[in-house]
C-alpha cells in the first residue's frame, strides 16, 4: 500500500512540475506575443484602413471582402455584450494611465482612436496575442511529435517564430483577423500531420468563419488522408467541406451585398505591376529578403524533412500563389499567413542543423 502511495505521490509531483512549466512557458510566450503584436500595431493600427477598421468590422459596414471575415468581430462583440460596463470602464482607465509611464498615445495601441469601441479594440488585441501564443504552443508540440526534437529545443524555438511575425505583418496591415488565420491554419496543420480528424474539423470551422482562404483546407485534407483511409469516403468528406464553404460564402455575399467594395480585389495590373516597375529601397529589400530567406531555409535538405509538411506546402503554394499574385498586393506577406507555420517549421530544421548540428531524434507519424 505504501509503495502505491509513493508512486502516486511521485506522479503527482511530476504532473505539478510539468503543469507549472507549461504555465511559465505560456506566460512567456504571451508576453512576447503581446509585445510583438503591439510593435506591429505601432506601425499601423486597426484604424489604418478606413475600409476595415474595428468600428466598421463590428458593425458589419466594412468594405467587401473584409466584412466577410466575421469570426473575430463577432467574438469581440459578444465579449463586449457580456462584460459589465463598470469592468470595461475600469480597464480602459487603467490602459490610458499607461500613457503617463510609457509615452503619449501608447494606450491607443490597445484601445484605438474611437473611444466608443475602445473595449472591443482592446479585446481584439489581447485575443490576437493569445492566438499567437496558442500557435507557438502548437509549434512546440509539432516539433516534438512530428520532427522528434528534444523538449528543450521545442520550447526554445517558437519565440523566433513569434518575433519573425513582425516583418511579415508590419506592412499593409494588420487586420483584426490575422492572428486567427495563423492559429486556425497552425491547428489544421497539426491535425492533418498527426491525422487527428477532430482537431482538423475544429480548425476548419474556425478558418471557415474567419476567412475565405479556408477553401484550401478541404484540398489539404484530401491529400493528407487519402492514403490512410478509404479514398471514396475521404473524397466525399472533402466534397462536403467544399459545399459547406460555398454555402457560407453565398450567405455572406447575400447578406453584405449592399456594402461598398467588391467580392475580390484585383491588383495584378495595378499595384503588383507598379511594384516591380518602380524601385523602393525599403519595400524591395524587405520583399526579396523575406522571399530568399523562405526559399533557402525551406529548400535546404528538402528530402530530409517530414513528408507531411513538404506535401502540405507544395499543395498550399499551388493553390495560394495564383490568387495572391492576382488579387493581393505582391509584398503583402501577411496575406500568406496560411503557410507561415509550414515555412517556419521547415526552416527550423535548417537553422538547427546549421547552428548546432541538432538533428531530430526520429520522425513520428507518416513523415
Amino acid at each position: 500500500m505504501s509503495d502505491v502511495i509513493k508512486s502516486f505521490n511521485r506522479r503527482s509531483v511530476v504532473g505539478i512540475r510539468v503543469f507549472a512549466l507549461l504555465c511559465f512557458i505560456s506566460v512567456m510566450y504571451f508576453s512576447l506575443s503581446l509585445g510583438v503584436y503591439c510593435a506591429i500595431l505601432s506601425g499601423g493600427s486597426f484604424d489604418r484602413s478606413s475600409r476595415a477598421n474595428v468600428e466598421k468590422m463590428i458593425e458589419g459596414t466594412a468594405h467587401r471582402p473584409f466584412v466577410y471575415r466575421r469570426l473575430v468581430p463577432e467574438l469581440a462583440k459578444g465579449i463586449d455584450n457580456i462584460t459589465p460596463n463598470r469592468m470595461k470602464n475600469k480597464l480602459i482607465e487603467k490602459l490610458r494611465i499607461l500613457d503617463n509611464y510609457i509615452g503619449e498615445g501608447f494606450s491607443e495601441l490597445f484601445i484605438g482612436k474611437n473611444s466608443q469601441y475602445a473595449y472591443q479594440n482592446a479585446t481584439i488585441v489581447v485575443m490576437g496575442a493569445i492566438l499567437i501564443t496558442f500557435s507557438g504552443l502548437l509549434w512546440c508540440r509539432m516539433l516534438r511529435e512530428i520532427f522528434g526534437y528534444p523538449s528543450y529545443i521545442c520550447w526554445l524555438i517558437p519565440p523566433f517564430g513569434i518575433v519573425s511575425l513582425y516583418p511579415i505583418m508590419i506592412l499593409h496591415g494588420p487586420y483584426v483577423y490575422d492572428p486567427m488565420t495563423l492559429f486556425s491554419f497552425t491547428m489544421a496543420t497539426y491535425g492533418l500531420c498527426t491525422r487527428r480528424r477532430g482537431v482538423y474539423y475544429f480548425s476548419f470551422l474556425v478558418a471557415l468563419l474567419n476567412k475565405e482562404t479556408s477553401l484550401l483546407l478541404p484540398i489539404l485534407f484530401l491529400f493528407s488522408f487519402i492514403n490512410f483511409y478509404k479514398s471514396k469516403w475521404i473524397i466525399l468528406e472533402s466534397a462536403v467541406q467544399i459545399l459547406v464553404w460555398f454555402a457560407w460564402r453565398t450567405y455572406l455575399i447575400t447578406i453584405y451585398a449592399q456594402n461598398p467594395g467588391s467580392n475580390m480585389e484585383f491588383h495584378l495590373l495595378g499595384y503588383n505591376l507598379e511594384f516591380f516597375a518602380h524601385f523602393q529601397i525599403f519595400k524591395h529589400l524587405r520583399f526579396w529578403g523575406i522571399l530568399m530567406a523562405a526559399v533557402v531555409f525551406t529548400a535546404y535538405e528538402w528530402r530530409q524533412k517530414p513528408l507531411c509538411f513538404r506535401r502540405l506546402l507544395i499543395v498550399s503554394l499551388l493553390f495560394l500563389l495564383p490568387f495572391h499574385i492576382t488579387f493581393a498586393w505582391i509584398d503583402e506577406f501577411r496575406g500568406l499567413l496560411e503557410i507561415y507555420t509550414l515555412i517556419f517549421l521547415l526552416s527550423t530544421y535548417t537553422l538547427l542543423d546549421a547552428i548546432k548540428n541538432i538533428s531530430p531524434c526520429e520522425y513520428k507519424g507518416d513523415g
